[in-house]
Order: C-alpha cells, then structure tokens, then sequence
C-alpha cells in the first residue's frame, strides 16, 4: 500500500464522502479561479482609489493656503 502524504488527506476524505473523486488539477483549477477573482476584485479598488488620488492631486496642487 503507498504511503499516503498529510497533503493529500483532505483530498481522500472529500472523495470518500461523495463517492466521487476529482482529479488534483480540477480542484486546483477551481482554488485558483477563486483565487484570481479575489485578487481582480481587490485590483479593481485599488484602481478606482488611485484615480480619486490623481484627481485630489490635481485638484488642490497648485492652492497657496489650503
């Protein structure tokens, strides 16, 4: 019998319950979708965040006495 690894433990449990078992790229497939649109999200505020900088900036720049 091979050794199994504590990484793969998870895997083997979430097969064993639903009696199907994905492949090792489909569930890293889908980590890393989730992933990206975290990180999309997260891009998307930082963007808007930096326009509202550059327009304050552009704004208030040139004032003698704020």
């Amino acid at each position: 019998m091979p050794e199994v690894l504590p990484a793969e433990v998870p895997l083997i449990l979430a097969c064993q319950g639903k009696g199907i078992c994905f492949k090792c790229g489909d569930l890293l497939l889908q980590d890393g979708a989730e992933a990206l649109r975290i990180l999309g999200a997260v891009g998307l505020f930082f963007s808007f965040s930096q326009v509202l900088a550059v327009w304050l900036v552009l704004r208030y720049r040139n004032q003698k006495e704020p």
